[in-house]
């Protein structure tokens, strides 16, 4: 094995640390029932795959052999005959990150590329990189009245051909208003779940987009 750097230790623990996070959130997905086994383990193998690439390239030739056959027995595990998945480009505007990154994880578990945005000038630039198949977005960002932002992203952003689908901590009759003035396509209380986040994504793809 070649020498490793102390730039490669620090790289990698610092990988693992994210790694380490993003399977926690995966698996409080999991445990919610936010998610089923074979999309959980998707996610999972693609967490693998990644630490198995990266321990790869700075010579932790162990760590690569450790987590490799883990990866294949976990693909084994969940391997399925399931349809094709048309992948979707997907931006999360979520100036929470824990929120962002539980909803990021279950959308990728469908399928589908995810490009997370914390404020709206960020959305603004992911959008100019590559317009999206559709947005979903919390009701309110801050430091940006509520007003100026649904109008924003609605006619600034999204335009007239990109769905979009809300979602808040707002409920009944204030939802509505809010989903209103941003022209959503959906609109659903965080209350609701991420599981019902996920399923009217996926009946916007089928009936908006196709």
């Amino acid at each position: 094995m070649s020498m490793i750097s102390q730039t490669q230790i620090f790289r990698t623990f610092t990988m693992l640390g994210e790694r380490a996070r993003r399977m926690q959130l995966l698996a409080a997905l999991l445990r919610s029932g936010a998610l089923g086994t074979r999309r959980a383990g998707r996610i999972a193998c693609a967490e693998l795959l990644a630490i198995e690439e990266h321990a790869a390239s700075a010579s932790f030739d162990s760590m690569a052999e450790l987590v490799r056959p883990l990866r294949q027995v976990i693909e084994h595990l969940t391997a399925a005959n399931d349809h094709e998945v048309v992948s979707h480009d997907v931006i999360v505007l979520e100036s929470e990150e824990v929120i962002a990154d539980l909803i990021a994880l279950a959308v990728e578990a469908e399928g589908h590329s995810v490009r997370v945005a914390g404020s709206l000038a960020t959305c603004l630039e992911l959008f100019h990189e590559r317009s999206p198949d559709v947005i979903l977005t919390e009701g309110r960002i801050p430091n940006a009245p509520v007003d100026q932002f649904c109008h924003f992203l609605r006619e600034r952003v999204a335009q007239k051909t990109i769905p979009i689908i809300m979602f808040s901590d707002a409920k009944g009759m204030e939802l509505q208003v809010l989903a209103r003035n941003a022209g959503a396509d959906r609109y659903i209380c965080k209350d609701q779940g991420i599981a019902e986040l996920v399923a009217e994504l996926n009946q916007v793809l089928e009936e908006i987009l196709w």
